[in-house]
């Protein structure tokens, strides 16, 4: 299989909230914006699932849908060859997106103001479910070791033990990219265990191990631990089906797998849209080896953007991620503060990338920057940061 990821796709005109959605305080014609900071993918997604989903709207009715037991098994049959994890039919439950799901277990397993960890710097999206349900945000900060990242386990370890309710765990994370060791996954589900929170774990990057590393899910681990357990995952962001809003949890505990699946219910999310179903099950069938030649490219992709940064600003570093397709640069040498640095990233080059601080304070400094996109845009990306930033 040979597939071009060179191709330039013109997404405006689809109602693109990367592209289609710009800040009108811009002052700029579509044309001369780059947008990096929406986590969706620039890549067109591979032929067989354009084509299952165009079969399906052959049929001329599009009325309530179920997922099949062909639906279930291509997902069981991708984690145990994938990531080696044998799941069971009983423990899906489906939603459209995982942060619904989160919000809905952290409905289900605590209360208004019940202390809920997260660890900094971290996804927005998850930080904004604990506070809009009014559970009080816990900070478990990561250690920044020269890029590199780490859990500070004896900070956690007290943490879980002063009365917090659940945890929030990006695996792999995002934004900076870790790869979370067996070791290190173990130790996080074996202390929620122990001290009996309700642990969410967040692996919708699970497919995207980058450089020979292995991705290790909380479902890898003693199933002894699982009882408090809800592993999220979705298709979608491996294969570009974001819009399709599809995503599986799973649950081995009975009692609260019941409890969702009546939220669920009484949320009217007890039905699915057969197009994202269709879709799902062509990628996982069928997106193996696409998958595969796409994780090649963004390696390639992530060596192009470490060697230009470090021939060109030198000063601008960054771990290149173990998974994702996103990288978390450094620019506190630069000296900026961070409004600095974005209005001259945006407001001056018309590069949209994520501030650092949308992350958490542990962001200050930092631009996330998205890199899955031909070749000949990420170079464009990385020109206008030389531009701006070099001198």
């Amino acid at each position: 299989m040979t597939i071009s990821f060179d191709h330039i796709w013109q997404r405006q005109g689809t109602d693109c909230l990367k592209w289609d959605f710009l800040d009108e305080s811009l002052q700029a014609d579509a044309d001369q914006v780059l947008a990096s900071g929406v986590s969706d993918s620039d890549f067109a997604i591979y032929a067989p699932i354009v084509e299952a989903v165009t079969k399906r709207l052959e049929h001329p009715i599009l009325g309530y849908s179920e997922r099949s037991e062909r639906y279930y098994q291509s997902a069981i049959d991708w984690y145990q060859k994938r990531h080696n994890l044998t799941l069971e039919k009983e423990w899906f439950h489906t939603t459209e997106g995982i942060l619904p799901a989160v919000a809905m277990l952290i409905e289900l397993t605590t209360q208004e103001q019940d202390a809920v960890v997260v660890q900094t710097p971290i996804y927005h999206g998850i930080s904004r479910v604990v506070n809009n349900l009014d559970r009080t945000l816990v900070n478990n900060q990561l250690i920044n070791d020269n890029g590199y990242y780490r859990i500070d386990f004896d900070l956690l370890e007290k943490q879980l033990n002063s009365g917090v309710k659940a945890m929030i765990f990006c695996n792999p994370h995002n934004p900076v990219g870790r790869l979370w060791t067996r070791d290190e996954v173990s130790r996080v589900v074996e202390l929620c265990h122990q001290y009996q929170v309700m642990l969410i774990s967040d692996e919708v990057w699970a497919d995207y191990n980058l450089y020979g590393k292995s991705f290790n899910s909380c479902l890898a681990t003693n199933s002894d631990w699982h009882q408090q357990l809800a592993v999220c995952t979705s298709p979608t962001k491996t294969f570009g089906l974001t819009a399709l809003r599809l995503a599986n949890t799973i649950i081995k505990n009975t009692q609260l797998s019941e409890q969702l699946k009546r939220k669920l219910s009484a949320y009217g999310m007890d039905v699915f849209s057969c197009l994202s179903v269709q879709a799902s099950i062509a990628a996982f069938e069928q997106g193996e080896a696409w998958l595969d030649e796409m994780l090649s490219y963004l390696e390639a992709n992530m060596d192009f953007a470490a060697d230009y940064l470090s021939t060109h600003i030198p000063k601008i570093k960054f771990q290149k991620p173990e998974a994702s397709y996103l990288v978390w640069l450094d620019f506190r040498k630069l000296g900026l503060s961070q409004q600095q640095m974005m209005e001259k990233l945006v407001q001056e080059q018309k590069l949209l990338a994520n501030s650092g601080e949308n992350f958490g304070e542990a962001g200050q400094g930092f631009i996330r920057l998205n890199l899955s996109c031909p070749r000949s845009i990420l170079e464009q990306k990385l020109q206008r940061i030389v531009k701006a930033f070099a001198s």
